[in-house]
């Protein structure tokens, strides 16, 4: 996860100014969250499509060998239908039914191979609009990108079929979303510049660095389950404290609707498990209730 802090000079190794693709290579080599490129569908679709048309023509003309062969009255051609031998076999000027086959076989590994090359591409995930605004931010940002990639080249990540190498996790949720945007940014101009260890410069002019996900995921995640350890505690001993059924009612509407909106803050859950969780947890608060008011009961 990148971050902005201060401004220097850019510089490779060499000494040289690092620029244009050289320099959005090292922030996609380093912040992989901005390997960004076309998916190239409808360029990938022709491709596909011309092969399968090639291979159309190569079989229908395969099998117009075959029938001629079938037909042709010739003990040895009659053979290549039922004896794979024969036809491995054919000698020059019988051999025809044996090259068409060739070429097939040729032609269908081809397409086969780009097939599954391009059914892997389609499978790659899309960049989110966090992943999309940063980078092209950084492409026309005076600091960064400077705009260097120009014309059609520089549209590049303009176009709707992008994908992402490194997709995130799942949708992210509004907590993570925070801490690895405004959160982080706040804590690189304060105590970031103190530890370099804990990142690793990406841009120098820019005064871009970049934070491990793995580290920012595990202090949420922390985070998270202190909140939800804490919750169903806090909640127990409120409605133990409460002597009025009415207030013990009202509390539980309250922290029902609280943990609901805990789940979808810090947590990626989708709706129906939201609903699953918020329910087993309204179950345990009446439950308590329950008690409370049988207890009430029994003593009056």
């Amino acid at each position: 996860m990148a971050a902005n802090n201060a401004t220097t000079t850019a510089t490779t190794a060499q000494g040289k100014p690092s620029r244009g693709y050289h320099k959005l290579a090292s922030l996609m080599s380093v912040d992989s969250e901005t390997a960004i490129f076309r998916r190239f569908t409808k360029l990938n679709m022709l491709v596909l499509m011309s092969l399968q048309a090639e291979l159309m023509d190569l079989e229908d003309a395969f099998e117009q060998t075959c029938f001629e062969d079938d037909q042709s009255g010739d003990d040895t051609r009659q053979k290549f239908s039922v004896d794979f031998k024969a036809l491995r076999n054919a000698k020059a000027g019988n051999d025809i039914q044996w090259q068409a086959l060739m070429d097939i076989k040729s032609k269908m590994k081809e397409y086969n191979k780009t097939l599954l090359e391009i059914a892997s591409v389609q499978g790659l995930s899309k960049p989110n609009d966090r992943q999309l605004r940063f980078l092209r931010d950084w492409l026309v940002d005076p600091k960064m990108g400077k705009s260097e990639i120009r014309g059609r080249q520089g549209r590049t990540w303009n176009a709707k079929d992008l994908v992402v190498l490194k997709g995130s996790d799942g949708e992210r949720a509004p907590f993570s979303a925070w801490v690895s945007g405004s959160v982080l940014r706040f804590f690189d101009r304060i105590w970031g510049f103190k530890h370099k260890s804990w990142s690793q410069q990406v841009d120098a002019e820019a005064g871009i660095v970049f934070y491990e996900e793995t580290k920012l995921t595990k202090y949420s995640k922390a985070v998270v389950t202190i909140i939800a350890s804490l919750i169903p505690i806090v909640c127990i001993v409120v409605l133990y404290v409460l002597k009025s059924n009415g207030w013990r009612l009202g509390t539980m509407a309250f922290f029902t609707a609280a943990f609901a909106a805990i789940l979808v803050i810090f947590t990626s859950a989708k709706e129906v498990e939201i609903f699953a969780g918020t329910a087993a947890f309204a179950a345990v608060e009446v439950v308590f209730i329950g008690s409370a008011l049988t207890n009430s009961t029994g003593s009056g």
